[in-house]
């Protein structure tokens, strides 16, 4: 590969060869401007009087014409020298432009270069601070796809949960509704059963009233109730006589001590009953069971 000084000392070396053919062509100009003068200055020659001057002051004008040029191709050659002078001073310039241009290419180049490597290890250390920030992303994601994936499984559990205590409450309001179905039972049992007790205890209830009554005299054991002994028998323990209920006679024959005679009362479905305790030759005693005021067990409950 050539250098810059030996690129530039070329042209140099071939300056002879550059300008021998324009000295040529100058000499092949002024023989063709002499070949063309010749024809004029023969015409010149047989036209004019007398010959002899006109042909010695046309050759001297030729002699100078030829003189003229050959001084302008002196002239030109020793103008030659410095032509070729500042043609070298402009490969000179031109050289010191290029080698300028070539410098400042360079420091161009370099600095591109530099700047490209700048942006290259900006972009580099981008990349890196991308990378790293990719994997902490990376990492992140992986550990909100595990934090998701056990609030699914615990979400799951937690569904799981709420569906067998949504069955265990089902189970429980059924039973709930069993119970209280039974209790329901159980208290229309124990209503029909306070029912029948109050119906028992209506009809067993008894207000005792006792009473000691005299042979052959009558009394009134209870409101409306008359008792009459006509006779007594203390061995058997009997006696006779009659009740009066509500204007109506009951009559007594035989009737036993500590066995209840039942009778009925107008108004009053349940019996009423007359009990002799003990008998004596003068009279008897014992109690009668009048019947007492309803009682709704129910209600007082």
């Amino acid at each position: 590969m050539k250098t810059e000084d030996e690129n530039f000392k070329v042209p140099n070396a071939r300056r002879g060869e550059m300008f021998w053919p324009i000295a040529v062509l100058a000499l092949a100009a002024g023989a063709g401007i002499a070949w063309l003068g010749f024809p004029y200055l023969s015409k010149i020659k047989s036209t004019s009087e007398p010959p002899v001057q006109v042909s010695a002051q046309t050759e001297s004008d030729s002699y100078a014409r030829l003189n003229s040029i050959e001084e302008k191709l002196s002239a030109w050659a020793r103008d030659k020298v410095g032509i070729v002078d500042r043609i070298a001073q402009v490969e000179k310039s031109m050289s010191a432009g290029v080698r300028r241009a070539r410098s400042e290419a360079t420091a161009m180049v370099e600095g591109v270069k530099r700047e490209m490597n700048q942006g290259m290890e900006m972009i580099q250390s981008r990349m890196a601070g991308i990378e790293s920030a990719q994997h902490e992303t990376e990492g992140q994601v992986a550990k909100l796809q595990e934090d998701l994936a056990t609030a699914r499984h615990d979400l799951q559990a937690a569904q799981q949960a709420n569906t067998a205590l949504s069955n265990h409450l089902t189970e429980i309001q059924q039973s709930q509704e069993f119970t209280q179905n039974q209790v329901s039972r159980m208290q229309n049992r124990m209503l029909e059963s306070d029912n029948r007790v109050d119906a028992i205890a209506h009809q067993v209830d008894r207000r005792r009233v006792d009473f000691e009554l005299n042979k052959n005299q009558a009394d009134e054991v209870a409101s409306g109730i008359h008792l009459t002994i006509t006779k007594t028998d203390v061995a058997r323990q009997q006696v006779d006589g009659w009740l009066q209920v509500a204007g109506r006679f009951i009559w007594l024959h035989d009737a036993n001590a500590q066995r209840p005679i039942a009778f009925d009362s107008v108004g009053e479905e349940r019996p009423y009953q007359l009990i002799f305790t003990r008998i004596v030759d003068t009279g008897a005693t014992g109690y009668l069971l009048v019947p007492g005021a309803p009682v709704n067990t129910a209600t007082a409950r």
